[in-house]
C-alpha cells in the first residue's frame, strides 16, 4: 500500500478516489500501530515489531530476520517521497520510528530538511 501511494503506480490505473482511500487506510494503520506500541498493553507485539522493523534477530535466535519484504530503509525511502504530498502520513511514520528508537540521523536530516 505504501509503495502504491508513494509511486502512484499500480498494476491497474488508480483513480484519485482510490488513492485517497489508500492514504486514509495507511493513516489508520499507522495510528493503530502507534496506539498498540504506546499503550503498553501489547509489550510482546511491540518488542517483536521493533525487532522486525530494525532487522534484528528473530525469536528463534537466528542470524537475522529472513524473508522481510521491505527493509526499514526501503520503507523510509518510500515515505521520503511523501514529504511534500502527504505530510500527515510522514509525521505518523516518524512517530513509529521514534517509538522504536530509530537513529539514522541522515534520514532524520532529510525529513526535517535541515542542512548538514
Amino acid at each position: 500500500m505504501l509503495e502504491d501511494i508513494s509511486t502512484r503506480q499500480v498494476k491497474v490505473d488508480m483513480t484519485e478516489q482510490q488513492h485517497t482511500f489508500y492514504c486514509q487506510q495507511l493513516g489508520t494503520l499507522l495510528m493503530c500501530l502507534i496506539h498498540i506500541f504506546k499503550s503498553g498493553m501489547f509489550r510482546r507485539i511491540t518488542a517483536a515489531a521493533t525487532r522486525l522493523l530494525k532487522g534484528e534477530a528473530g525469536l528463534g535466535g537466528g542470524p537475522g530476520v529472513s524473508g522481510v519484504f521491505y527493509p526499514l530503509e526501503g520503507l523510509n525511502a518510500m515515505v521520503g517521497c511523501l514529504v511534500t504530498t502527504h505530510p500527515s502520513l510522514v509525521l505518523l511514520w516518524c512517530q513509529v520510528l521514534l517509538i522504536i528508537n530509530y537513529t539514522n540521523y541522515s534520514w532524520w536530516t532529510e525529513v526535517h530538511q535541515t542542512p548538514r
